[in-house]
């Protein structure tokens, strides 16, 4: 059985074939690729497809929500660069910032809607 995927031309000068968060199969292909070729290659590729769809870690539950999420470890652009977010026990309102980002599990839930905007 072969798997569902999407196929997207643009001008590159390879094909990629990609397993998303979501469980999507997306199959990059340069412009004018012909269909049977993008299908013999997605049948090579099936049991590692099929792999990475089931790989029970990086797919628990729910499918990944799309953006950052909140969790220590997580990093965040700001004014150009990375920074690691840091959840901690401690009771300060907010979000702080010394070279990287300090939450407190108190206020997760505020700090969630501040890092989305």
């Amino acid at each position: 059985m072969e798997p569902n995927y999407t196929i997207v031309y643009s001008k590159r000068k390879t094909l990629n074939i990609t397993v998303e968060r979501d469980r999507s199969v997306v199959v990059r292909a340069p412009e004018g690729t012909d269909p049977q070729k993008i299908r013999q290659a997605v049948e090579s590729k099936q049991l590692w497809i099929y792999e990475k769809i089931r790989h029970p870690q990086k797919y628990q539950g729910i499918p990944h929500p799309p953006g950052k999420e909140l969790v220590s470890g997580e990093s965040m652009l700001y004014l150009g660069r990375n920074y690691r977010i840091d959840i901690v026990e401690d009771d300060h309102e907010g979000v702080r910032f010394a070279n990287k980002f300090i939450v407190s599990k108190t206020t997760l839930s505020c700090a969630r809607q501040w890092f989305r905007d």
